[in-house]
């Protein structure tokens, strides 16, 4: 079997996929970023530059994180599933500014994970452990600059909603470094993914 590892095409991602024999876990709520337009609009909101360390969570076929890596200084990515990890480390081995981390991102010290440095998230969210995640990166103590999160419309709708918890929790508890945090919703829907639609949302640090 020959393996495409950085197909550039949406067929050439489909094909990897079947040469893999990946199959998405519906238990983990896997769905795997296979077109590069959606992948665009997720770089274009996170407005990633060279000074930018980026944390990306469920990497999955890489995708996404080609895109990073051409634009970010460095990426730190955590993988869940081990044969996704593995093909990760081989489809990225020639990248230094690149660090996988093998290991549940719920279990995960972010600002650990992130050299306790001010670092961008910006990930396709497991469809079920979205929200939980959300919550995870709010209540870490990483320095985070922003959130780009693609998640199902009615998760992000629900997280917007509860956001302002979280900001005003950070400011009565009066923590060094902790800055009030605001959610919008950005963009139209990007895409369709069988009955569930999805779009990005971003999380910023108020000013």
């Amino acid at each position: 079997m020959t393996e495409h590892l950085r197909p550039t095409t949406k067929r050439g991602w489909q094909r990897l996929i079947a040469d893999l024999d990946l199959r998405p876990s519906k238990g983990r709520g896997q769905n795997f970023l296979h077109d590069i337009s959606i992948v665009h609009q997720i770089v274009k909101t996170a407005q990633i530059n060279r000074n930018d360390h980026v944390l990306e969570i469920g990497p999955g076929l890489g995708m996404l994180t080609g895109e990073l890596l051409a634009r970010a200084g460095h990426v730190t990515a955590i993988e869940l599933d081990t044969q996704l990890a593995d093909y990760l480390d081989r489809a990225f081995a020639a990248e230094s500014s690149l660090t996988l981390i093998r290991g549940d991102a719920l279990q995960a010290d972010l600002a650990s994970a992130t050299g306790r440095q001010p670092a961008k998230v910006v990930a396709n969210l497991p469809y079920s452990s979205g929200a939980a995640i959300v919550q995870h990166i709010l209540e870490s103590e990483m320095a985070l600059v922003s959130a780009t999160l693609m998640l199902q419309l009615e998760v992000a709708e629900r997280i917007t909603a509860v956001v302002p918890y979280y900001g005003y929790a950070r400011q009565d508890r009066k923590d060094e470094g902790r800055v009030p945090i605001t959610a919008k919703l950005v963009a139209n829907i990007i895409t369709r993914a069988g009955a569930d639609r999805v779009l990005a949302m971003d999380l910023h640090a108020a000013q």
